[in-house]
């Protein structure tokens, strides 16, 4: 059950993120801090609190997950240009890619 809460917080971090890359920051900001605290919330709600460890590092990977996954949707798979939207390197971003996607989104293959 706890996976429906992360898909929906990926979701929800993708179409934020979204907005944010479209320079919608202002407006974003806050629904997107809402969303999460909401998504967190419901997590929370789904288990009981023996289940409830390394929820930093649960979370963190799960929205950089999504942010990865969406800023790639935005360059249409162009690695350099989600580089510099991301202020990363082209290897740090192939890095991150290989670790949450295998091989979906590196090698110059894409796929949504």
């Amino acid at each position: 059950m706890p996976g429906v809460y992360i898909k929906t917080l990926e979701i929800k971090m993708e179409q934020h993120l979204n907005n944010l890359v479209s320079n919608e920051l202002s407006n974003t900001q806050q629904s997107l801090r809402e969303n999460v605290l909401s998504a967190i919330d419901k997590y929370f709600q789904s288990m009981d609190s023996a289940q409830a460890s390394n929820l930093p590092n649960v979370v963190l990977d799960e929205v950089e997950a999504a942010m990865y996954e969406s800023i790639m949707r935005y360059t249409r798979g162009n690695q350099s240009k989600a580089a510099k939207v991301l202020g990363v390197s082209r290897g740090t971003l192939r890095t991150k890619l290989m670790h949450y996607f295998s091989t979906t989104h590196v090698g110059g293959i894409y796929r949504v």
